[in-house]
């Protein structure tokens, strides 16, 4: 459920476009603490992507497991259904329970997100009816950053009820809108908006990197 039904219907009325909502609800097991609060810069990897979000002029909301881990954030909050399940389809199928439409949603161990990237996914959302829209190449698709309907909360259920919790195929079979990775790579040249912080390791790698030393 959404913790402050008031507070989303604001942020609809007011047209801000399609909100984009942070996956901040895994268990973080493989890095050993929430992710999330993991500092570069001396400042935690969920503010960087809350940065990025206002940059691009889009509200967030934050789709989470434990409600007092993140009581100092002052934003929507969507509560993922199963907080024990260790897929992001968990956080998606709970924004499509209370979100009217479009979101745009990306993984709060993503902190190389630009502003750029999130404008370009959600250009192709406009006029559309449901269809995911999402980066892809020859190989794979990319499910994150990705944007999604409620439209499509049939299928998401029906994965989430028969334990079918692969994303990547899910989402392929909805006939997704895909934009060429070269093209996302014309946006981000180091396609930094792909990297995905799951270890100390991959931390220090990320915070030592020009790019981020520099921000």
């Amino acid at each position: 459920m959404i913790q402050e039904q008031k507070t989303f219907c604001r942020l609809c009325d007011i047209g801000c476009g399609i909100p984009v909502v942070v996956l901040a609800g895994g268990q973080s097991r493989r890095f050993g603490s929430n992710k999330a609060f993991a500092k570069i810069n001396n400042k935690p990897m969920l503010d960087h992507i809350l940065d990025v979000v206002r940059d691009s002029g889009s509200e967030a909301i934050l789709s989470i497991s434990d409600p007092v881990e993140f009581a100092d954030y002052d934003y929507p909050k969507i509560f993922d259904p199963d907080p024990e399940l260790r897929s992001p389809l968990n956080g998606l199928l709970a924004s499509m329970r209370v979100l009217p439409g479009y979101f745009l949603a990306l993984t709060v161990d993503s902190p190389g997100i630009v502003p750029e990237v999130l404008e370009r996914f959600m250009q192709d959302a406009v006029g559309e009816t449901g269809r995911p829209v999402v980066a892809g190449d020859d190989r794979r698709i990319y499910p994150f950053p990705g944007v999604y309907h409620a439209d499509n909360i049939d299928e998401f259920e029906a994965a989430y009820c028969s334990g079918d919790y692969r994303l990547t195929e899910l989402i392929a079979s909805m006939n997704p809108i895909i934009i060429p990775l070269d093209e996302i790579r014309a946006i981000d040249p180091g396609l930094r908006s792909y990297v995905n912080i799951n270890s100390p390791e991959d931390l220090a790698d990320f915070a030592g990197s020009p790019a981020v030393s520099a921000r």
